[in-house]
């Protein structure tokens, strides 16, 4: 069966003298799959720019495109026509990646031994595909119609069913911020080497693992066993685990940083009670802490898209990267 659905929206621009539909609903010249549809689109535009917009009439169409076959009667939308135009053409595209490039990709990647990067890259294709034949209805959102959309919102939020906030571990932040972090933020810390930016990122993402959010430490200039152990220091003093005496005074601390990094401690009762919490972990926080870094042998691609195959992967609500710039970025992305 014959595919008109190029005729027809093209029939119905001449028949409604609407030149401007094209451009409203997004359909350029590339998604006309036969010749004769394109040689009209372009007779129709040129004419329209050379005749304050108006659209050339059936008979002067085939008049200078004779293989283009007019349709009188176009009573479907423009809407739906420009939908099934996209479809057609995605399922084109779709079909031309399939039979032409997908072998192509798979031995590429066979002969590196490289599985996953098949299977980025297949996704990476239709993406792009899905992207530069997007189907969507108008554009934006209507203000004066807030009472359609911003308040389904409102509630949502009121209902802790949408956006969430993540306190600091710093009450003073929690003030200045508003009460908190805002889930779907990103929030840059910056600072001079040495000025304490790991520490404080370290002590945000256990505050809301405590949260319980599930949390993702991509650590790019640590390895795991000393970063964890930062960590578990952390935790055991805010569990107030254990005490510490300075210059007289009595505070509450958690387990030496330098006693885990040498793996060391002066009794064996310290050492089994650092087990014990150790073992207990799992009790100690709502939520969980995901740990990708530096010595992780499968820790290769440090890219946005490894990234966020990670937060898929750990459901993160929480991501950490430090330092950012130790990421593996893709151009222009």
């Amino acid at each position: 069966m014959r595919n008109v659905i190029g005729e027809l929206l093209l029939s119905k621009v001449i028949n409604e003298n609407d030149v401007a539909a094209l451009n409203r609903h997004g359909i350029s010249r590339e998604m006309f799959p036969v010749a004769s549809e394109r040689d009209a689109y372009d007779f129709i535009i040129h004419y329209s720019r050379t005749n304050e917009g108006n659209a050339p009439s059936f008979a002067t169409v085939i008049d200078n495109v004779p293989e283009f076959d007019y349709i009188p009667n176009t009573e479907d939308s423009f809407t739906y026509l420009s939908k099934e135009l996209k479809k057609k053409k995605f399922q084109v595209e779709q079909a031309n990646f399939i039979n032409n490039k997908l072998s192509d990709l798979w031995n590429e990647a066979d002969k590196a031994n490289d599985p996953e990067g098949f299977a980025n890259d297949i996704i990476k294709a239709f993406e792009e595909m899905k992207h530069s034949n997007r189907i969507s209805g108008k554009a934006g959102h209507l203000l004066e119609h807030a009472g359609d959309w911003y308040l389904e919102e409102f509630y949502k939020r009121k209902e802790g069913k949408s956006i969430r906030f993540w306190k600091s571990h710093f009450e003073g932040l929690n003030d200045i911020i508003g009460g908190g972090y805002q889930e779907s933020n990103m929030i840059t810390w910056y600072g001079r080497s040495g000025r304490g930016k790991s520490t404080i990122t370290l002590m945000e993402g256990l505050e809301a693992a405590y949260q319980g959010a599930n949390v993702l430490f991509w650590v790019l200039e640590m390895p795991k066993y000393e970063f964890a152990s930062r960590a578990l220091s952390f935790i055991s003093a805010k569990e107030k685990l254990k005490n510490s005496v300075i210059d007289g005074v009595d505070y509450l601390a958690g387990f030496s940083v330098y006693d885990l990094t040498k793996a060391s401690f002066k009794t064996v009762d310290e050492e089994q009670s650092f087990v014990d919490f150790v073992m207990k972990l799992n009790t100690v926080l709502e939520g969980s802490i995901t740990i990708r870094a530096i010595d992780d042998e499968d820790f290769i691609d440090r890219s946005v898209r490894a990234l966020e195959r990670d937060i898929v992967e750990s459901e993160a609500d929480v991501v950490i990267v430090d330092p950012a710039y130790y990421m593996d970025y893709e151009k222009n992305t």
